[in-house]
């Protein structure tokens, strides 16, 4: 007969390492946060790598190669967009002032519905205004003052890429080299899964971008509304924040089309075609084209933004569900562990009864991993 003597010693070693994980994670972001960009970035990139580098056979041209060429790109879109961004920005007083006349509309409307003083009113939602107007100043003068700290980030980043880019031949065969040869064919496998899943989420979450930024602008142009390239591609942007970034970028179209328009109805209709496009994004262009990559259940995506939010915020977003993607390939890798993965799979609730039917042995059972066994002998 085999007793199960709890060893608190092990608890106590889990919860440690758990706790200095996390507290080297949460301080040593500054430093952490570059090199695994870096690594997500050089896997995205790897196809253009290798493209280049079966024509030139020289690693290093091959590696200036692809930054010339997706920086021309970045460049490119840089300078379309900053010149949108600054009419923009030359119309701010003229559209204060017609938001203003707009605004007050409303005011004289909700003073004569509840019995308020028109000063009260118009008092507030001037106070409102401007904070509206200001918002986009204040939010650009902040990024000019940390730009210097972005563009070190961003040349550090190049940095590690090069060398991961250069060297990644050597750094795989040093992954391999750690594990018995009988082991390397499925380290091998292991290594081209976690790279393919990486290229297809960043390259996915690319495509839904595209393809948001498109359907953005067209409904914005068929609205007439000004600059609807611009209102699109940042709402498009913006759905790195998962449920709210289409509405969050559908705010300043809206108060651009209030503030420029005579009638209520092109505001209106901006509502309208971000709420719809929102819906066909989150039920239908997500799931098909990012959703099936992952290939993890809602809770675990959820849980996972919400850890990597409130660890790393924007950075955390970004990366989270790659991160917990390549945990599930682990734990799928690894016998002992194959009952988490199914935790993480987007097929749990299919494959529910595989607890009680394969996974149903003392060797899987959480009480293992805690204590220490006794082998003890009927009377």
């Amino acid at each position: 007969m085999t007793n199960h003597i709890f060893n608190w010693t092990k608890l106590s070693s889990i919860l440690v390492s758990v706790v200095i994980l996390w507290l080297i994670f949460i301080y040593g972001q500054t430093f952490l946060t570059p090199i695994i960009f870096s690594i997500f970035l050089s896997l995205l990139i790897l196809p253009l790598y290798n493209f280049f580098n079966r024509m030139l056979k020289i690693n290093w041209l091959s590696i200036v190669l692809c930054f010339l060429t997706i920086l021309g790109s970045l460049g490119l879109i840089t300078y379309f967009f900053s010149l949108q961004i600054y009419q923009v920005f030359s119309e701010l007083s003229e559209i204060k002032t017609q938001l203003t006349n707009g605004i007050n509309k409303i005011n004289y409307f909700v003073a004569d519905k509840f019995n308020l003083s028109t000063d009260v009113v118009r008092d507030w939602i001037d106070s409102q205004i401007a904070l509206i107007v200001e918002l986009p100043t204040s939010f650009l003068s902040k990024g000019l003052s940390s730009s210097s700290a972005f563009l070190l980030q961003s040349l550090i980043c190049m940095v590690y890429i090069f060398f991961i880019l250069l060297y990644k031949d050597a750094f795989r065969n040093f992954i391999i080299s750690q594990f018995p040869k009988s082991n390397r064919g499925e380290i091998l496998g292991l290594l081209d899964s976690i790279s393919k899943i990486s290229q297809q989420y960043f390259l996915g979450r690319l495509l839904v971008m595209v393809i948001l930024a498109i359907l953005n602008s067209l409904g914005l142009w068929l609205l007439g509304i000004g600059y609807p390239i611009l209102w699109g591609a940042l709402a498009a942007v913006l759905t790195i924040f998962p449920y709210i970034g289409t509405t969050l970028g559908g705010t300043l179209p809206f108060f651009y089309a209030f503030a420029t328009e005579d009638s209520l109805w092109k505001p209106l209709g901006v509502v309208i075609i971000y709420q719809v496009i929102q819906q066909i994004e989150g039920n239908i262009i997500t799931p098909k084209v990012v959703g099936g990559t992952m290939k993890l259940n809602p809770f675990a995506a959820i849980v996972a933004m919400v850890a990597g939010g409130l660890t790393w915020g924007l950075a955390g977003l970004v990366i989270a569900l790659p991160v917990i993607a390549i945990i599930r390939i682990l734990f799928d890798h690894i016998e002992l562990l194959k009952p988490f993965g199914l935790l993480l799979d987007k097929d749990l609730a299919k494959n529910k009864n595989m607890f009680l039917r394969e996974y149903d042995q003392e060797k899987y059972r959480l009480i293992n991993y805690l204590s220490k066994t006794t082998n003890k002998k009927e009377p």
